[in-house]
């Protein structure tokens, strides 16, 4: 008679091993603030999940930084999720999400607010034709290299030229 015995060790990485373990929604989570290890998940401040591994490579996590809400995504599984999960206050902005909102301030020849993305006239053309986002958003991401593109109107053009004019002021 062959008795085996299966024993199941969650780990992630030999630097994660002693990290603490938090709970969250049926989901085994470490998680690292500014890089000090925590127990639980940041529930106030402005913090950004600036990087993650999991043990499923199909496993997705967001987090949305205002009302401090992880979404976890692993297919058709429901929970059972095992993630290292590092929060920073100040993240490269090339860690960050396309599409993420981020805080910018320009400084080839835009005024004022605009050099920070202050959506000054809410709208172009028509009225009814609003913009309600001020600040930047991540466009894409190459060579290390982050594109910003405005999340409003700066401002307004007439005609393709004046774009180009205008686009000028806001490359970094």
């Amino acid at each position: 008679m062959i008795f085996i015995v299966v024993t199941s060790v969650m780990f992630m990485d030999n630097d994660n091993k002693d990290s603490k373990l938090v709970k969250y929604n049926g989901d085994n989570l470490r998680v690292s603030v500014n890089g000090v290890e925590q127990d639980k998940l940041p529930r106030d401040g402005d913090y950004y999940l600036a990087s993650y591994t999991c043990m499923s490579t199909s496993t997705k996590v967001s987090w949305d930084s205002k009302k401090h809400e992880l979404m976890v995504s692993n297919g058709n599984h429901k929970g059972n999720v095992s993630c290292y999960l590092e929060f920073e206050t100040h993240p490269k902005l090339s860690m960050m999400s396309i599409g993420s909102y981020v805080k910018y301030t320009g400084n080839n020849g835009c005024n004022g607010e605009a050099c920070s993305g202050k959506n000054n006239q809410g709208y172009c053309g028509a009225k009814d034709d609003k913009y309600y986002s001020d600040g930047y958003r991540i466009a894409y991401i190459g060579d290390n290299t982050v594109y910003l593109i405005s999340a409003g109107a700066i401002e307004c053009a007439n005609s393709i030229d004046s774009v180009s004019n205008i686009s000028l002021k806001y490359c970094n």
